[in-house]
């Protein structure tokens, strides 16, 4: 049997890991321009929402901070979501830088022919960002828990990747006759 595709993760694969240190400042700089207190930002932002936002339940960053808010009894005004989750986009752009080699090594892979998927445990941001990466044009498949609504381990999110590039190859297949 020979291998005709290769599916990456994002981060710690083709990125650094978002680093402990960076997402501390990120929540305390999103809990400030909210006015909400730090601690329990915190804990709402990380223990109580990671798996809604991995798997799309929040339909944006503004939204998830919206539900963290009302749940704090914490009022905000518009503009206060917005530079919140801007802070967050922001940071998360900067996270997707590629690391040494990623790009050329996905590249070699399309060159010789293989079928390049993604599989990302992710927020809403990193589908809206994905396109201002150097690895969108050479990523056939990218698949992210918060578009599809499951998030890895879970095997549903793997036969997606396989599933769209088999319609893929259907839907090229046809267009070639």
């Amino acid at each position: 049997m020979s291998l005709t595709a290769v599916v990456f993760d994002l981060f710690g694969t083709l990125v650094d890991s978002y680093s402990a240190q960076k997402h501390e400042q990120v929540v305390t700089d999103m809990a400030t321009i909210l006015g909400a207190p730090r601690d329990d930002f915190a804990r709402l932002w990380g223990q109580e929402t990671y798996a809604d936002r991995m798997t799309g339940r929040f339909p944006t960053i503004d939204a998830n901070l919206e539900h963290i808010c009302q749940a704090l009894g914490v009022p905000v005004c518009s503009q206060q979501v917005a530079a919140a989750a801007q802070r967050r986009i922001s940071a998360r752009r900067g996270d997707l830088v590629p690391r040494p080699g990623a790009v050329d090594l996905l590249a070699r892979l399309r060159t010789d022919g293989y079928r390049l998927g993604l599989v990302s445990n992710c927020s809403i941001e990193i589908p809206s960002l994905w396109t201002e990466t150097p690895f969108a044009p050479l990523v056939e498949v990218p698949i992210f828990s918060c578009s599809v609504g499951v998030a890895k381990p879970d095997p549903r999110i793997y036969r997606l990747a396989c599933d769209r590039r088999a319609r893929r190859d259907l839907r090229r297949n046809r267009t070639v006759r």
